[in-house]
């Protein structure tokens, strides 16, 4: 158990450090190029820190190597965007076989229940969610879904997906001020833009954060189900191999 957590962060700095080293080649490669340190020698402007606290009562009789690896399931991301975009980051994890998915925090979007995200959301101090999927916006035309993953450590070992009626109560608290201005049509098989509600965070005092998924992790699938053939391309395994070539 946990095994992998103590290298996923080293894996996606290895992955950021190779997909910024090739923006650096072809950076030096121009007359235009502002820096000629490789990367490798320069520390990242990257932290992470875990989304997940579990504290109290709900931790009783559960073990401190199960409580760590819940707590460390999903970590947030903070850079330097002067240094670092986030497309790079976004890259650097689809590369990763320890990083399942990545999400972007919508301007705003966070608060304690449905209410509050939506006014938080459409508030002008905080204007700009989502608005690339408004009519007139970047992605009007972009299809779209919407997800509700819940978190709690008395249901360790379970999916974070919720039942359908957590998931309709959510749709319809956030749906008619909010994802009802969405120009693009609903598609809930292989949208452009998934939309993913995470309920049951705590660890910086939100309890719910509004995303959009930016990308996945690697495959890392050791046989083909259909079939019972190996699809990787060494004698490691895939995980091993992709942390390997990464780290």
């Amino acid at each position: 158990e946990n095994y992998s957590l103590g290298f996923r962060s080293l894996e996606l700095k290895g992955a950021l450090r190779a997909v910024m080293n090739d923006k650096s080649a072809c950076c030096m490669s121009s007359s235009t190029c502002r820096t000629s340190i490789p990367v490798a020698a320069r520390d990242l402007p990257i932290k992470f820190t875990n989304a997940l606290s579990s504290s109290g009562s709900r931790i009783e009789g559960i073990a401190k190597r199960q409580i760590d690896g819940f707590n460390g399931a999903l970590q947030y991301i903070d850079f330097d965007d002067e240094s670092i975009h986030w497309t790079e980051i976004v890259r650097a994890a689809e590369r990763c076989s320890l990083v399942n998915s990545i999400y972007e925090i919508e301007i705003g979007a966070t608060g304690p229940s449905y209410d509050e995200i939506v006014t938080n959301a459409l508030s002008n101090e905080n204007g700009g969610c989502f608005d690339d999927m408004k009519k007139g916006g970047g992605n009007e035309d972009a299809s779209w879904c919407f997800r509700l993953r819940c978190f709690a450590i008395d249901r360790f070992g379970d999916r974070s997906t919720c039942s359908a009626r957590r998931e309709r109560e959510a749709l319809a608290s956030l749906g008619p001020p909010l994802l009802a201005q969405f120009a693009g049509a609903v598609r809930l098989k292989s949208p452009d833009v998934c939309v993913v509600l995470f309920d049951g965070l705590g660890a910086r005092g939100n309890d719910m954060v509004l995303t959009r998924k930016l990308g996945d992790g690697a495959m890392a699938s050791v046989m083909k189900p259909t079939t019972r053939i190996c699809v990787t391309t060494t004698p490691l395994g895939p995980i091993t191999a992709y942390s390997m070539c990464n780290i």
